[in-house]
């Protein structure tokens, strides 16, 4: 499969160079191929605005439901269930699944290539990413954590305080052993890329860890329909959303930039499928 990205622009070239690039003529897809033009900084404007809907949304039903009581929008009416994001199985949970799913999908198409062009070795780490973002957005759709919640308070003795979610406990381990396996991997990509991981990581782990944590505290204290803690985690599942946006635009750049004629192939639409191979950074 064949995916040209429309990148973000580069520095101008020369006007020598670009004479040269416009004489070379457009390769030619081989057969099998499909070219997809995709452009990161549409997708991105095009999926933030949906998160800025939802958030939206789930803030004034919660709101609405919680913090005013209204009778227009009750806590267990469909409103409040469909647009909650804190509710699961609705529309914000089957979107943010959704997206989890798409990076898995550009993570694993990434790691094809990679295998392809330099081995397994390096596209190991592409496909273990693909694994995990396959895990999380089955997670976000049937909640597997919120199942290992209850054991996991009975084992250790919690009925309150920031680890009344009780999943961040061996979640927080996962994370720091990802961390570790992962800070190589992290080293050898090129800088823009590495900022852009690690930026759409901390907004992703700050909410999923960081406001479950103090979102634990209060629900521990004043239960977890309190309206504080709905807004809680309102705010930290928009993190969640706007962190994987992020992600996924990394990940579109870092293979607009990347790819070397293989399995995914770079194109400007109109310009035929070409590379600048002067803008392909080490992996």
């Amino acid at each position: 499969m064949t995916l040209p990205i429309d990148q973000a622009p580069l520095a101008p070239a020369p006007p020598a160079a670009r004479h040269r690039a416009a004489d070379a003529p457009a390769r030619a897809l081989e057969p099998g191929q499909l070219a997809v033009s995709v452009s990161p900084r549409l997708v991105t404007r095009l999926l933030l605005g949906v998160v800025t809907v939802l958030a939206v949304s789930g803030f004034a039903v919660v709101t609405a439901a919680y913090g005013l009581e209204s009778a227009a929008v009750p806590a267990d009416g469909r409103i409040r269930k469909l647009l909650d994001l804190d509710s699961e199985v609705n529309l914000p949970t089957w979107y943010q699944a959704t997206m989890l799913a798409l990076c898995a999908v550009v993570l694993l198409v990434i790691a094809g290539n990679q295998l392809r062009e330099s081995g397994g070795r390096a596209a190991a780490p592409w496909a273990g990413l693909g694994a995990l973002f396959g895990y999380l957005s089955l997670d976000e759709q049937i909640s597997l954590h919120e199942l290992a919640m209850p054991p996991l308070r009975a084992a250790l003795g919690i009925t309150d305080g920031i680890l009344y979610y009780a999943w961040v406990v061996p979640g927080a381990a996962i994370l720091v052993a990802l961390a570790v396996v992962y800070i190589p991997f992290l080293r050898r990509l090129d800088a823009a890329t590495r900022h852009r991981f690690v930026g759409a990581g901390a907004l992703y782990v700050g909410g999923a860890f960081g406001l479950e944590l103090l979102g634990g505290a209060f629900a521990g204290a004043r239960g977890e329909t309190d309206y504080a803690v709905k807004v809680i985690a309102t705010v930290e599942e928009t993190l969640e959303m706007v962190g994987t946006v992020l992600f996924l635009r990394a990940l579109l750049l870092y293979v607009s930039r990347t790819a070397k004629g293989g399995a995914i192939v770079i194109a400007r639409p109109g310009r035929g499928i070409e590379r600048d191979a002067s803008s392909t950074p080490a992996a």
